[in-house]
């Protein structure tokens, strides 16, 4: 059972997740931004990674790489890692999606979570859906019922 989230950037994306969630019983939602300034009272990534059943990263697309190595040290076996970011990076043109696995521990299963969700809609409590996509269908269902009981249908 999924106790822990943990949302890795605290942009437009990471507010709407954050609002979405965090009314959950029995759900703790932390946020972590490389701006601190954004969040004046965060707690350093050693502290709150280990805890962590699911972290959700959005991050723009030109520092996915980097901070895939920041979190490497501190991730759990038992973590689920989410991408919500698109794109592709610009240095090597790979999507965003694949660089997920290549920079995490085996271990680690991974959900690509996509489709037309807008964080301004999401704040606003209006209906938006998203897909959850994995090898890992243990993973993928875990992320799904996360949203159950929010406006973002996650299938």
């Amino acid at each position: 059972m999924v106790t822990h989230v943990v949302i890795l950037g605290y942009g437009e994306m990471g507010k709407a997740l954050h609002h979405v969630l965090k009314p959950q019983p029995n759900l703790t939602v932390t946020c972590w931004d490389k701006n601190s300034d954004i969040l004046p009272h965060q707690s350093p990534l050693q502290s709150i990674l280990p805890s962590c059943d699911v972290l959700i990263a959005c991050v723009p697309t030109w520092t996915t790489r980097s901070v895939l190595q920041e979190i490497h040290p501190y991730l759990q076996e038992k973590t689920i890692i989410v991408s919500v970011s698109k794109g592709f990076e610009k240095e090597t043109c790979q999507r965003v999606d694949t660089l997920f696995p290549q920079h995490l521990p085996q271990h680690n299963p991974f959900v690509f979570l996509g489709g037309p969700m807008i964080s301004e809609e999401l704040l606003n409590g209006l209906p938006a859906t998203g897909v959850a996509a994995s090898l890992n269908t243990t993973a993928r269902n875990t992320v799904a019922m996360l949203f159950r009981h929010t406006p973002l249908v996650v299938r």
